[in-house]
């Protein structure tokens, strides 16, 4: 396998799955921060299979939240996620993805907050990563399944949001990353994304991929830093009687769209080849509550929150 081959694996597979999720505020797969070996399932014939798991947990502090500008109490948030996927080896130029992923925010209120406790996704994940030419990648993905807060669940919380994305390997340090992602649930069903990674200085790496574009400085091979922002998100239905029992009918089986914003610092540590830990804190400096169909929406104030996660391939 050439360098630009061995590049393209190690770096631009995560990085591409980064860029998929651009528009999708509700997923985050993969943490861009120490690379993972993961040529050497690609090389050694004897493995077929490569395995990638990436889960993540953290905290936002109570944040005052308003309903069009009038506070209507606090919310603090726990979230959390597990996604696994399996990548077998059909060819060096074709790796099929299947997997699961779950996510959830949970929400602690205050006050006559019009808002669900939890907001879940429970979904598959089925697609793959095919070379297109030396110096392109392209990566499609789908995640079909149930996107509500739990309640009367039924065949409406179902969702098939998908992303095409692609890679184009300028140079072992410039890469140039575009793709699309469709979400029915989304009161912007198609969304556009673009990103950058540049690798200015043999310590220093520029990430501009959405939805974590962040800079990031090695201090060796098994230590990073980084500061940046962080994206996330879900889009899910509310229950069928969610609004009347809040005295608010039209929020009744409604679309929800929850967009956050997070600004923060932290560091990455490899504890072994394949694994990598990472801690990190900030500010949530921006929350958004959307009934988009209803006209209705909360925002919440800047808030304080820590995040430890851990991302791997075996």
């Amino acid at each position: 396998m050439t360098i630009r081959q061995t590049f393209r694996f190690r770096v631009l597979l995560p990085a591409a799955l980064l860029l998929s999720a651009a528009a999708v505020t509700a997923q985050s797969v993969v943490e861009q921060t120490l690379p993972v070996d993961i040529d050497r399932f690609v090389t050694n014939p004897e493995i077929k299979v490569t395995h990638e798991i990436n889960a993540k947990a953290s905290y936002v502090d109570s944040a005052k939240t308003r309903l069009y500008h009038v506070s209507v109490g606090n919310i603090s948030e726990v979230h959390s996620s597990i996604d696994y996927v399996l990548s077998p080896e059909v060819s060096k130029n074709f790796l099929p993805r299947f997997g699961i992923s779950w996510e959830r925010f949970g929400f602690d209120h205050s006050g006559t907050i019009p808002l669900p406790n939890t907001l879940q996704s429970a979904a598959v994940v089925v697609g793959f990563d095919s070379t297109l030419s030396e110096d392109w990648l392209l990566r499609f993905e789908t995640k079909p399944g149930i996107y509500s807060d739990l309640k009367d669940v039924g065949f409406n919380d179902v969702n098939v949001p998908f992303i095409v994305g692609a890679s184009w390997l300028v140079d072992n340090d410039l890469q140039v990353f575009a793709g699309i992602s469709v979400d029915l649930f989304r009161e912007y069903p198609v969304l556009p994304g673009v990103g950058v990674r540049w690798e200015f200085d043999e310590d220093w790496t520029l990430m501009l991929v959405p939805p974590e574009p962040r800079i990031i400085y090695s201090i060796d091979k098994n230590l990073q830093v980084y500061t940046g922002i962080d994206v996330k998100g879900i889009n899910a239905r509310v229950s069928n009687s969610f609004g009347s029992a809040r005295g608010r009918s039209n929020l009744d089986n409604a679309l929800l769209n929850l967009t956050e914003v997070r600004a923060g610092a932290g560091l990455a540590y490899k504890v072994m080849d394949s694994i990598a830990l990472n801690l990190e804190g900030g500010y949530m400096i921006y929350r958004r509550y959307d009934f988009y169909r209803a006209n209705f929406h909360l925002t919440s104030d800047p808030a304080p929150y820590v995040q430890l996660s851990v991302n791997g391939s075996f």
